[in-house]
Parts: C-alpha cells; sequence; structure tokens
C-alpha cells in the first residue's frame, strides 16, 4: 500500500514537472520576443540581437521573428546579414507590406546606394519626416562625393532635429568639401555652443578660416586643439601654416618637426612638410618628404604632382616626368569615376 502511494505521489510529481516544462517550452519563446521587442524600442540593440539570434535556435520559421532579426542587423551595419535575415523572413510567408519594403530599400543602400537610391526617395516622397531613410540617403550621397546633395539631405533631417550634432557635423564637412566655407564654419560654430570640446568640429571650423585665409581667427581654434588633443599632430600643422603666412618660417618648420615625432605616417604632415622645405628651397627635402607620402599612398595625386615638382625642382627632369604621369593617370582616372 506504501509502495502504491509512493508510485502515486512521483507519477504527480512528474506530470507536473512536465507541465511545468511544457509551459516553459511554450512561454519562453514569447518572452524573449517581447524582450527583444523592449531592447529594440531602448537602442539596446547588441542585447536585442543576441535574444533574437537565441530565439531563432528554437523558433527557426518565426518570420516576424526573422524580419526584426534583419532590422537589429541592419542598424548594427550588418548588411549582408540584415538582407539575408529578410530574405528569409519572406520565403517563410512574411507579408510584403509597406514596412518590408522600407526595411529592404534600407538594407539594399547598405549594401549598394547607387541601385537603391530610387526606391529611398521614393519612400521619402510618401514620408518626408522619415529620418532613416534621410540618414541613409545622405550618407549615400557622401560616399559618392555629391556634396551638394549630401548638403540637402543634411538640411532636411536638420529642420526634423535642428541641434543634432551628427546631421550638424555631415553638414558642415559637406559644405567645406564644397567649398562653402562660410557656411560650413555656421555648422561647426552650432556644434561647438552645445559641445565646446568636440575637438573635430574645433579642428574643422579652424580649417574653414584657413581654407579663406582668416587666420587671427584659425590660430585661437587650433591653440584649443592643440590642448584638447596633444596627442594630435593636426593642429601642429594648422598652427605652422599660420606661422608660415605670418613669415616666421622657424616657427613653422619646429612646429611640423614636432607633428612628424607624433605621426611619422601622416600624409598630411608629410606633404606640409614637404611644402615647407620646397618654400626654403631645401628640394631634396621636400623630395624625401613626398616619397615617402607617395610610398605610403601610391594613389595620391597631390602627392605625385608634388614630387613631380621637387623632382623637376632639383633637376631630376625624368623622374619629375615619370610622377606627373602618374599624377594624370590618377586625375582622369577620379574624373572618370566622379562623372559615373
Amino acid at each position: 500500500m506504501m509502495i502504491r502511494h509512493a508510485r502515486r505521489i512521483i507519477a504527480i510529481a512528474l506530470a507536473g514537472t512536465l507541465l511545468v516544462l511544457g509551459g516553459w517550452w511554450y512561454a519562453w519563446p514569447k518572452y524573449q520576443w517581447r524582450r527583444a521587442q523592449r531592447e529594440v524600442a531602448r537602442g539596446d540593440l547588441a542585447a536585442a540581437e543576441k535574444d533574437l539570434t537565441t530565439l531563432l535556435r528554437t523558433s527557426p520559421d518565426d518570420s516576424q521573428a526573422r524580419f526584426l532579426h534583419a532590422q537589429v542587423l541592419r542598424r548594427l551595419k550588418r548588411f549582408g546579414d540584415a538582407q539575408a535575415s529578410v530574405s528569409r523572413a519572406l520565403s517563410l510567408g512574411l507579408p510584403k507590406t509597406d514596412e518590408v519594403q522600407r526595411e529592404a530599400a534600407l538594407i539594399g543602400a547598405g549594401l549598394n546606394f547607387r541601385n537603391n537610391e530610387a526606391s529611398l526617395r521614393k519612400l521619402l516622397d510618401n514620408a518626408p519626416m522619415d529620418l532613416e531613410i534621410l540618414q541613409a540617403l545622405a550618407k549615400g550621397c557622401v560616399s559618392q562625393m555629391r556634396w551638394g546633395d549630401a548638403e540637402r539631405a543634411y538640411t532636411d533631417w536638420l529642420q526634423i532635429e535642428p541641434e543634432n550634432l551628427d546631421a550638424l557635423l555631415g553638414r558642415g564637412q559637406a559644405r567645406l568639401r564644397n567649398e562653402r566655407w562660410k557656411e560650413a564654419a555656421g555648422d561647426f560654430q552650432a556644434m561647438l555652443r552645445q559641445v565646446p570640446e568636440h575637438f573635430h568640429a574645433r579642428l574643422l571650423l579652424a580649417d574653414c578660416f584657413l581654407s579663406e585665409s582668416r587666420l587671427a581667427e584659425a590660430e585661437p581654434e587650433l591653440l584649443v586643439c592643440r590642448q584638447l588633443r596633444p596627442d594630435r599632430a593636426e593642429p601642429l600643422v594648422g598652427l605652422a601654416i599660420c606661422a608660415t603666412n605670418q613669415g616666421d618660417l622657424d616657427k613653422a618648420q619646429n612646429l611640423l618637426t614636432e607633428a612628424r615625432t607624433l605621426d611619422s605616417s601622416s600624409i598630411l604632415v608629410l606633404e606640409e612638410l614637404g611644402d615647407h622645405y620646397m618654400l626654403r628651397r631645401r628640394y631634396d627635402l621636400a623630395e624625401d618628404s613626398f616619397a615617402r607620402a607617395v610610398r605610403l599612398n601610391p594613389r595620391d595625386r597631390e602627392g605625385h604632382l608634388k614630387l613631380s615638382q621637387a623632382l623637376l625642382a632639383a633637376g631630376k627632369e625624368e623622374l619629375a616626368r615619370a610622377h606627373e604621369r602618374r599624377f594624370r593617370e590618377l586625375d582622369s582616372l577620379a574624373t572618370r569615376s566622379a562623372s559615373r
């Protein structure tokens, strides 16, 4: 009797355990799904990706989880994985809604902007306040060096988020590359009103002033940059340009030598040092600096042209012509690429 009673207790306990396990097996994926959704909503993409990966191991045919995974992967800039995930979701029967088509266009733009730009612009016509579409357009135009189009995309972004630092920085850089220095300076100044210690914005602001020969305004900005990042060579190069324009070549050389000590592989430093030696008619030292720059980047058009000029000044005409030909080849390639 006692044995039968014990067996009944064991059977009931096992049944309870199985019920608990069955409930866990059914409820756990739903819990992971809801948790992943919350993580995406608060921007914790790494945690969401981890939970969705775990969920898809147990529920590989869940098309909604596959689609959310694609969105997370795209926001993590893993565009190839995102494309594979959304394709799998569609093959599992995910309806081709407007949201799905939007996501496919955003993923496609990350892989090949040129082939997906028209889709992005069509989506933007229907939803002009869609920040992710605007951001993808801005980034894509920058990748193609279409500075005017990039500026317009950043401007549209700033109409929605007037103080967004990424948008201000992007538009400022697009304007700088388009030689619209006053407007670019305005964007960098707007950034610095929010974040005075932003090194990159202050350095770019100084670059704007240097481009317009506004040395009295550039120099204080460069000095602040030097204090903010004493390990960076760029402020020293800018200060050397100021010193050169003020006629103090010894100061300029000292600054450039210090910059080279900080970053001996900087093409900016090497070419500026080469320019300095050209000004002092030290063509041998100029040749060495430009040659180092070209070795670091054999596709540097400006470097080949400057090296050609230094070689010509030193009387090395045959070598000078070779680097001039290389400059013309690279220039022609760049022109053809920009016109595509």
